[in-house]
């Protein structure tokens, strides 16, 4: 019996369609030199829900140190235990790309604790390890980098999408408040 972490993801899979390509565990997105699977990814790491010229980071996630462009991506394609349930628990016909805040004005996308029970954030005491890829130059870079420089690269200078920060908890353990920019 496969005891390994890997066991849990579904069989090796890429759709191709242009410069995007959609891969699953355990046969990550070869293009870039870090395990990373998602929806629709782009060179840059710009996915099927995030597109815009600032949307070039991938994430790494703490529950499996793989890195996904976003949530959606993660919950997609890194198959962990009721992930197809809660994707169709959490999916409404009005669910936007712009999450960042709900109609009582809170920081968070809709559902964020259906989301947290199935994704890990990066642990808090690994901070300072490599946890965000930028899509432009590819370096990694770690989650207090990241969360200190926030809209752009601090080695190549590509703007980061700052709608980013308003949804940071899903991704990062930190006691961080939630700025509006």
């Amino acid at each position: 019996m496969d005891n390994s972490p890997l066991s849990q993801y579904l069989p090796a899979v890429h759709e191709t369609t242009g410069d995007q390509q959609t891969s699953w565990l355990p046969q990550p997105d070869d293009r870039f030199a870090v395990t990373l699977c998602g929806v629709s990814v782009d060179a840059e790491t710009r996915c099927a829900h995030w597109t815009g010229p600032s949307d070039v980071i991938a994430l790494r996630f703490g529950c499996c140190e793989v890195f996904s462009p976003c949530y959606r991506c993660h919950l997609a394609v890194v198959a962990h235990a009721q992930t197809t349930q809660l994707l169709s628990s959490v999916r409404s016909p009005n669910d936007r790309n712009d999450l960042c805040h709900t109609e009582n004005g809170e920081c968070q996308p809709p559902h964020e604790e259906k989301i947290r029970s199935q994704v890990d954030p990066w642990p808090a005491e690994r901070l300072d390890d490599p946890a965000v890829l930028c899509g432009v130059c590819r370096t990694t870079l770690s989650a207090r980098t990241y969360l200190d420089t926030g809209v752009m690269c601090p080695i190549c200078g590509a703007a980061f999408n700052p709608g980013c920060r308003q949804h940071h908890a899903l991704y990062f353990e930190t006691d961080v408040e939630c700025s509006q920019s």
